[in-house]
């Protein structure tokens, strides 16, 4: 009981209300060096780590040198110029074989196995980082009945090639018409698009910078044979051919028009990864709703390309301006949809491209439903289309981005039972 008196009457001796707030009270440190230093030396007498470290140290050996750090630079870039006059020699050489065996006119049959038969002999290639089978194979797009132009001196080139310089992989060639061949074989080819869908093809067919923006009609009918999973299809295909060369957006609409949240709500935005994937989860999260205002997509869409124009002008120098619109059916407000293209190719100065696409059998009628006078009371929705039939024409000239053209049928064959997309056209203004 003693020793319990004397403890409190300490405790109580070191602070009293009359003695202040201890917060302030000026607190000793001296006492941390001296703690740091026990530590210090407890550890190295248990583990020996400062004197490994000053023995790793004491046998290190430097020595100044001088670099000229032109002379280096001159030698990095030449060594990435031989790399690149390499590739291009070998592109020369496979063009030159499959323009001679082009000129011979189609085979008549398929040079090689289908790239996505019998991959059961794959094996692992150190030079590929992957399974691959040392030999070639073709693939044909189905909807196109794409002839085989190219005969086996093709594949001899390409073998040759990769045996006789260092650091070639993968050789392919893609052609519009359908026909897609590769050395070596691998799964590659198998999954996702078509070849005329992937960047690298579109980015050489279309070496130009593009600006898109992709319109989704997502009225109530669009649940109807599954056509707004189509239209979502068809959307995402377009986004897998862009490069970071280009810049895209998306609207959907009803009875408005919707945007993704931040930069590509009032915008364009680069097509990089980060954006597409913004885009995807857009596209991959719209469901139907309401009616079928046109005017609304395309005002939208159009007020995105300008304030993207207004932002980076230099970014459509030279380029394809071009509008997806993707819809089922009659527009709920066929006097306004012209307007709005009109005032919105005006703000563009006339150089957007319209391509429109179709599902399902009531669109053909809304064409018919756009009249030479908007304001005339004799239009039906059964009239003779007038104002818009000046604005159809001319496809061929568009022929850099044709590739779009097949995105229906292409998709369409992946839903069994769908809608046939039946209206395919190219709305431009002169």
């Amino acid at each position: 009981m003693a020793t319990k008196v004397v403890l409190v009457c300490f405790l109580a001796a070191l602070w009293s209300p009359s003695l202040g707030d201890l917060s302030v009270a000026p607190i000793p440190t001296d006492w941390i060096p001296r703690v740091s230093r026990k530590m210090t030396t407890f550890a190295e007498s248990q583990t020996g780590a400062l004197q490994l470290v000053q023995e790793y140290d004491d046998k290190l050996s430097f020595t100044q040198t001088q670099i000229d750090g032109v002379a280096q630079l001159h030698l990095l870039t030449q060594a990435s110029g031989d790399r690149l006059k390499k590739c291009r020699e070998i592109l020369e050489r496979n063009k030159a074989e499959i323009e001679a065996s082009h000129a011979q006119g189609p085979t008549g049959g398929a040079p090689a196995s289908d790239c996505c038969d019998n991959l059961g002999q794959l094996e692992y290639d150190p030079r590929f980082l992957q399974q691959i089978v040392n030999d070639s194979c073709a693939t044909f797009i189905a909807v196109t009945n794409a002839p085989n132009t190219v005969r086996s001196h093709v594949y001899d080139t390409m073998k040759s090639n990769m045996q006789h310089t260092s650091g070639v992989t993968w050789q392919y060639y893609g052609a519009k018409q359908g026909e897609y061949h590769q050395f070596p074989k691998s799964d590659r080819s198998c999954q996702g698009s078509a070849h005329i869908f992937r960047n690298w093809y579109v980015s050489a067919a279309s070496p130009k910078k593009k600006n898109v923006v992709i319109v989704i009609d997502v009225s109530l009918s669009m649940q109807d044979a599954n056509r707004i999973n189509l239209a979502k299809q068809a959307a995402l295909t377009v986004l897998d051919t862009l490069t970071v060369r280009d810049w895209a957006g998306v609207v959907s609409f009803s009875d408005t028009a919707e945007t993704p949240q931040g930069c590509l709500n009032h915008s364009l935005g680069e097509a990089n990864p980060g954006n597409i994937d913004i885009m995807r989860d857009f596209i991959n999260n719209l469901r139907p709703d309401l009616t079928t205002y046109y005017g609304h997509g395309f005002r939208k869409a159009f007020d995105i390309l300008h304030e993207a124009k207004e932002k980076k002008p230099e970014q459509f120098y030279d380029s394809d301006n071009v509008i997806i619109f993707l819809t089922d059916g009659k527009p709920s407000d066929p006097k306004d949809v012209l307007d709005q293209i009109t005032e919105g190719q005006y703000l563009m100065d006339r150089t957007v491209h319209i391509f429109t696409y179709g599902l399902g059998n009531a669109l053909p009628n809304a064409y018919s439903g756009w009249c030479a006078d908007p304001n005339d009371s004799q239009c039906t929705a059964f009239s003779v289309p007038g104002l818009l039939a000046g604005f159809i024409e001319n496809t061929d000239s568009l022929e850099a981005l044709d590739f779009l053209a097949t995105i229906a049928d292409q998709n369409n064959m992946l839903i069994p039972g769908a809608t046939t997309w039946t209206v395919s056209r190219v709305l431009l203004f002169p």
